[in-house]
């Protein structure tokens, strides 16, 4: 529900959108499925969230995260792993705590 006379107005609920793509985005990438239509949706979601921030913030530069954010859901995908050889110490750390 936005009022378009209003400038704020608009800017807030286009923040908005904007963090809502990225906690999809967030809650795709940790649940424990992985699937075409999973990795399709984050990648969406992802492209929506920094092409936000490009638009909102123009005078902000990206930095090499945002390129690999684009990435690191869909190669697990396409080498059929069910998780990231990189975030094994990450499970192992939450499983012990």
């Amino acid at each position: 529900m936005t009022n378009d006379s209003d400038p704020q107005s608009m800017c807030l609920h286009k923040i908005l959108e904007v963090t809502m793509s990225l906690v999809s985005a967030v809650v795709i990438a940790t649940s424990y499925t992985i699937s075409p239509s999973h990795a399709e949706a984050y990648l969406h979601h992802m492209l929506q969230y920094l092409n936000g921030i490009r638009e909102l913030f123009p005078e902000y530069d990206l930095r090499p995260n945002h390129h690999i954010v684009t990435f690191c859901f869909v190669y697990p995908y396409l080498q059929s792993h069910a998780y990231a050889p990189h975030m094994f110490p990450y499970h192992l750390h939450y499983e012990l705590s």
